[in-house]
């Protein structure tokens, strides 16, 4: 994926934004990683990360999440209850309210990015446009920005 000097005007027109982590939560697809969820700040009734799946061109999916450690062993009962009480406690609770001012593009070779990078961070500021500065073994992700 590209992104163009287009979108990249676009998202830094949008300025810093603040979003919030809530409730702690297991899913039933991928059931090894407990997720957060994202709660974008609106602005005139859009969500801003909306505003940005729509400046990337891609699908408004209304459901944001943030994995947490893929656990590789099933949980024991104990851990079960454990972490059944830990999802009930936290479930509509926030857990972390932060500002961004930059955003960055990732790559993966995997649906559950336990492999990939960045491919770009754009400042949502309008100050500047940067590059990472590594690449990971094996793969070429396209640069862009200049």
């Amino acid at each position: 994926m590209v992104i163009t000097r287009e979108q990249q005007a676009a998202l830094a027109a949008l300025g810093p934004f603040t979003f919030e982590l809530r409730g702690l939560f297991s899913g039933t697809v991928n059931v090894g990683r407990p997720y957060l969820r994202v709660y974008p700040e609106c602005r005139d009734g859009v969500d801003v990360l909306a505003e940005i799946q729509g400046i990337m061109v891609r699908p408004e999916t209304r459901l944001y999440l943030v994995g947490l450690r893929n656990l590789t062993d099933d949980l024991d009962s104990a851990e079960t209850a454990t972490l059944a009480a830990l999802i009930e406690r936290r479930w509509d609770r926030p857990v972390l309210r932060l500002p961004l001012d930059a955003l960055r593009l990732l790559w993966a070779t995997d649906d559950r990015m336990l492999d990939g990078g960045v491919l770009a961070t754009v400042c949502t500021t309008g100050i500047d446009v940067r590059r990472p500065d590594a690449q990971f073994a094996g793969t070429s992700p396209t640069r862009t920005v200049p």
